[in-house]
This record gives C-alpha cells, structure tokens and sequence, in this order.
C-alpha cells in the first residue's frame, strides 16, 4: 500500500532542514557573485575590407583568366600572416594577435581583435586596415610603374623599329 506524500509532509521536511536549503542558497548566490566579479572582460572589435581585384589588363595583370576567389583568399592569407602580424605589433607598440577571415559570398574580408580593452581591440584593428591599405597601394603603384616601364620600352622598340624601316625606304 502505497501513501503519497501530501504538501504538508514535503513542508515539514523543508522547515527540518531549513539551515541546509538557506546555506546551499548562500553559497551558490556567493560564488555566483564572487566569479562574476573576478572575471576579466574581453573586447572584441570587427573591421570590413572589400576586396577589389585588378581591373584591366593595363597594369600587367591579365583579368580574363583572374580568378577572383583564389585572389580573395590569397589577401586573406596576406592579412593574416606572421608579416602582418609583425607590422601590427610595431604599430600597435605591443604584440598582438587578429584573424582574418573571407565573409561568405562576398567580396569582404572580415579583420577582428579580442582584446581587454576596447580601446585596445579598436587600435589593433584600425592598425591592421591601415597597414593593409599602404600595402595595397604599395602593390598597385608598383604594377603601374611596371606598366610604365613595358609601355616606355615597347614604345622605344617601335620608335626603333618605325626609324630602321624608315631608313630602308629612303
């Protein structure tokens, strides 16, 4: 014969052990707090870089057969290598550590820096855009002074060329 405990008897059993439920309470309210407090917070800052490929075939690169994803992980791999990483930290005046990763289906490139201060995440991350950006510059102004070059060279070939069948006309 089975006798079901009624409210009453569950009441009575709680009101014996009261201390018990009170100290449990206590220390799950205590350490709650006291790890909440301890806990350091961490910034996370994210920046976006668009992806331009070249454009044309005038600066040496032929776009026909460019593949665009191969090139995006190509500066995905650009900004996150140790290189970068050294750049950033002279900048930044400390080391520092960022990743950088490809936004799916799209021509963006996702740069973030965890850090426990905000401030310090922003720096991290503003350092690595600036960088990037003198970088690409730098890139693309050496392709345009290499296209420079080939123009002035071909053109020397042609004068060249144009001043011997000249010659053999007169």
């Amino acid at each position: 014969m089975d006798i079901e405990p009624s409210l009453h008897d569950y009441w009575r059993i709680v009101k014996k052990r009261k201390w018990l439920v009170v100290a449990v309470a206590s220390v799950t309210a205590i350490g709650s707090f006291v790890f909440t407090q301890t806990r350091v917070p961490l910034y996370r800052t994210q920046g976006l870089v668009m992806y331009e490929p070249p454009a044309g075939r005038g600066l040496g690169v032929d776009t026909v057969n460019w593949d665009q994803w191969s090139g995006m992980k190509t500066q995905v791999r650009i900004l996150g290598s140790s290189d970068m990483v050294e750049r950033v930290s002279r900048k930044v005046g400390k080391k520092v550590s960022f990743k950088a990763e490809q936004m799916q289906e799209s021509s963006l490139i996702a740069v973030s820096a965890v850090s426990r201060s905000a401030a310090e995440a922003a720096d991290i991350v503003n350092a690595v855009m600036e960088l990037y950006a003198e970088l690409d510059l730098e890139t693309r102004s050496q392709a345009s002074r290499k296209s420079l070059e080939d123009i002035v060279s071909r053109r020397q070939e042609i004068e060249a060329s144009l001043n011997e069948l000249e010659e053999k006309k007169r």
